[in-house]
């Protein structure tokens, strides 16, 4: 078990104030094989028609939200799986050349004189032999090699690195501009007359 793992057991929170029944502990190990509340239900028994409700109900119980999250911590752990893990094989992806698969001749490298680097791209291979030439008698071979998206994994990374902002999220800083533009015009309207102060009418009503 990683050291993030064996902290997180350790630091158990102070609503972990009594230990997991037998059916919450039961449901805790099922929900973590899918992350599926109503499909862990259904394994332990529950009829259909009371999963759904079952499942949201146990995952509502802080002690059981706990038991769920130290048990991905240490499926995270044993695979080694962290966010650093995650974005290095992102990179690995998005910045892979295709190029470094064939050698000098053209010819795709042995599986086994790929780096690590150079395999990341892979998605699969597929072998096929054949005979391409109607009547030599000879058959060759064919590798067929499909990459993984790359542009998948540049958007990703883009996200990541706050480099790609949604539509949604842009619309929201436009209107919050013009909603402050138009309060500044209002507060340019106000004129001072000794201690009265008086606000000229607007012209048109802000939207809500």
């Amino acid at each position: 078990m990683g050291r993030t793992a064996e902290k997180f057991e350790r630091a158990a929170p102070p609503f972990v104030n009594r230990k997991l029944t037998r059916k919450e502990r039961r449901f805790a190990r099922e929900y973590v094989v899918d992350l599926n509340a109503a499909a862990a239900a259904r394994r332990m028994g529950f009829a259909h028609a009371r999963a759904n409700v079952m499942g949201v109900l146990m995952l509502q119980r802080q002690v059981v939200a706990y038991e769920v999250k130290r048990l991905l911590r240490r499926q995270f752990s044993l695979l080694d799986l962290t966010a650093e893990r995650v974005l290095e094989e992102l990179r690995r992806v998005a910045l892979a050349d295709p190029r470094a698969l064939f050698d000098d001749a053209g010819r795709l490298r042995p599986l086994t004189e790929l780096t690590a680097e150079q395999s990341a791209c892979i998605a699969s291979m597929d072998v096929v032999k054949r005979n391409l030439t109607g009547g030599d008698g000879e058959v060759e071979t064919i590798y067929r090699v499909k990459c993984w998206d790359k542009t998948k994994a540049l958007e990703l990374l883009a996200k990541y690195f706050g480099l790609l902002v949604e539509r949604g999220e842009v619309d929201l800083s436009e209107d919050l501009v013009r909603r402050l533009e138009a309060g500044r015009e209002r507060a340019r309207a106000v004129i001072v007359e000794g201690a009265v102060v008086k606000a000229l009418p607007e012209a048109a009503t802000e939207p809500a």
